[in-house]
């Protein structure tokens, strides 16, 4: 709407569009409160700024009284709630960044405790193999310790001398 009635002459808006709204204006009649070469669009300088994925518009101080000094002898007045709403933004831009951060740490300590599980399973069954593997050596060499004694205590019995070898 600005560029349709702006006198600069940079052409941004198809010649077409422009002379629709101009005449739209013009039709109004008595309703039309427009002066000759003036823009019914007002601009008002803004500060835009983002923080997380969020874009913040603010309004900037602007000449509201018409003394020419844009706020300076309003003792703070009304730059204090805007920068506390930007404060307030800036907060809750920071909490929305934070409770991303916890679902994706939850998710990652989900997956790290599903990896421990299949590794603690994988140790405990190796544990498990080497032990009854152990017990098994173990049988084994008592099985053969008890054949031993029980040999000797035949041969002492009998009065022979019989070696193993």
């Amino acid at each position: 709407m600005w560029r349709n009635f702006d006198e600069d002459e940079l052409v941004v808006v198809p010649a077409a569009i422009e002379d629709r709204v101009k005449a739209a204006y013009r039709d109004l009649g008595a309703r039309c409160h427009l002066q000759a070469g003036e823009n019914p669009v007002i601009k008002h300088p803004l500060m835009v700024t983002g923080d997380d994925a969020q874009v913040f518009i603010d309004l900037l101080l602007a000449d509201d009284d018409g003394d020419g000094n844009d706020g300076a002898g309003a003792d703070g007045r009304r730059v204090r709630p805007r920068r506390m709403e930007q404060q307030m933004r800036y907060m809750n831009s920071l909490i929305i960044g934070l409770r991303r951060d916890n679902a994706d740490l939850q998710l990652a300590m989900e997956r790290n405790y599903a990896l421990l599980v299949g590794k603690m399973s994988t140790m405990n069954r190796n544990c498990t193999q080497a032990m009854r593997s152990w017990q098994n050596k173990l049988r084994k060499k008592i099985k053969l310790a008890l054949l031993f004694c029980h040999f000797q205590e035949i041969c002492i019995h009998y009065g022979t001398s019989m070696s193993l070898e």
